[in-house]
Parts: C-alpha cells; structure tokens; sequence
C-alpha cells in the first residue's frame, strides 16, 4: 500500500490476534481507497464549477464590449466592419456555447478564439495584431472549452494594451517532446 497499490487486501487464515490485525488492516485499506475515490471525485466536480463560473464571468463582460463595438462602428458609418463585428460576435457566441460539450477539439477552440481576437483587434486596432500557427497533427487533440480564450484576454488587457507600440499576439500549437504545447 505504500507504494500506491490501493487494491492490496490480505488473506485472513486465524482468528487470532494476527487475523484481527489482518481485519483490521482490510478495513482499514477500503476505507483509503473509498476516501481516494471520494478526494478525486471531489477535485473534478470543483474543476467543472471552477470552469463553469469562468465561463460565466467572461460571456456577459464580452458581449457588453462587442455590443459596444458594434455600436460605435454603427454610429460612425463603418458598415462593412460592423457587419463583420456580428458575424464574428455570432460564431463567437455558437460556437462557445453550442451544445453542453466543455470539452471540444483545439481546432474549436482556435476558432473561438479567432473570433475573439477578431473583435478584439476591431476594438484595438492601433495596439496589436495577432498570428495563430497551429500544426494541423494537433487540432484534434482535445482541451476544456474556453481554455484559450482568458489567457489570449490577460495578455491583451494586462500586456499589449500598455505597449507604446503595436504589438503581435502570437498563439502557436506543436508536438514536443511527446506532449502538445500551446505558446502565447
């Protein structure tokens, strides 16, 4: 047990004092092994709340902005990019919150994101650009929903923003080493 093998039980052949302690020792290990499944369980349903308030807090402050992005372009006769900015606030939104799946593809969640910065750099324009380079073996891996999309957030808000010259997002995908690594 001590080396992590939860399922170790022992074979009580007495009943005394050593088949006690063996009894003992059994009940001792479902009880851990019960208190282990518990402890995961746990961790998962507080990661899914954790994720779902995330989810939650970042929809409305978003619309708000776009909304008032649209509105903007609308007031000064900027049609072509107002209508761009809904588009993309559309397939933003359908694609975020299309079905109950919180977890999808990375080639979902690029295009989530794409759709962010989209609107983003409409709002932006004079502070940043972005890239995205992913390479296509990875797209189909797959990651929580909206998992991009506050770090992308973070380094606009809290990065580039403040730069004295425009500056380049760049969110690039690749296999190393075995593992897929997601850069920003």
């Amino acid at each position: 047990m001590a080396s992590g093998n939860m399922d170790l039980r022992l074979r009580i052949t007495s009943n005394d004092e050593i088949g006690k302690l063996g009894e003992a020792f059994n009940h001792m290990a479902e009880q851990v092994q019960e208190l282990l499944i518990k402890v995961e369980f746990e961790a998962r349903k507080k990661k899914e709340y954790e994720l779902s308030l995330l989810h939650e807090q970042v929809k409305p402050h978003f619309l708000y902005n776009s909304l008032d992005i649209i509105t903007k372009l609308s007031e000064m006769n900027r049609q072509v990019e107002s209508r761009r900015a809904i588009r993309r606030l559309a397939d933003y939104y359908r694609n975020s919150l299309s079905d109950s799946k919180e977890i999808i593809t990375l080639e979902q969640e690029i295009k989530i994101v794409e759709d962010y910065l989209e609107l983003q750099r409409i709002r932006y324009t004079d502070v940043f650009t972005y890239e995205v380079e992913v390479e296509e073996g990875i797209t189909n891996i797959v990651i929580p929903k909206l998992s991009l999309q506050p770090l992308v957030e973070n380094a606009i808000y809290h990065g580039l923003k403040y730069k004295e010259s425009k500056g380049v997002l760049r969110i690039k995908g690749e296999r190393r080493e075995g593992c897929v690594c997601i850069r920003l």
